[in-house]
C-alpha cells in the first residue's frame, strides 16, 4: 500500500468515527429530550392527582361537618323531647 491509500482510508476510517460519533449525540440528545418531557408529563399528572385528592378532601370535609351539624341538632331536638317525657310520666307532688 502506498501513502495515499492509507491516508485516503484512515480519513474514511475518521469519516465514520465522526458520521458515528454525531449520530450518537443526536440520539443522546434525542433520548434526553423525552426523558424530559417524560418527567413533565409525571409531574403534571402528580399535580392533576394531588388537585383532585384535594378537591375530594375538602368536599369529605364539609360531608363531614355537615353531618356532625345534623348530629348535634338530632342530639338537641332528642334531648328536648327526653325532656319533656320525663316532665310527662314524672310523678307531681300532691296538693292537700
Amino acid at each position: 500500500m502506498n501513502a495515499p491509500a492509507i491516508l485516503h482510508e484512515s480519513l474514511q476510517a475518521l469519516a465514520a468515527c465522526l458520521i458515528m460519533f454525531t449520530v450518537a449525540l443526536i440520539v443522546a440528545i434525542f433520548l434526553e429530550a423525552i426523558a424530559e418531557w417524560w418527567e413533565e408529563r409525571r409531574r403534571a399528572r402528580i399535580a392533576r392527582i394531588e388537585a383532585e385528592l384535594d378537591q375530594a378532601s375538602a368536599e369529605l370535609s364539609q360531608a363531614v361537618f355537615s353531618l356532625a351539624k345534623e348530629l348535634a341538632s338530632d342530639r338537641d331536638r332528642a334531648l328536648g323531647d327526653m325532656d319533656q317525657i320525663a316532665e310527662i310520666v314524672s310523678p307531681r307532688p300532691r296538693t292537700r
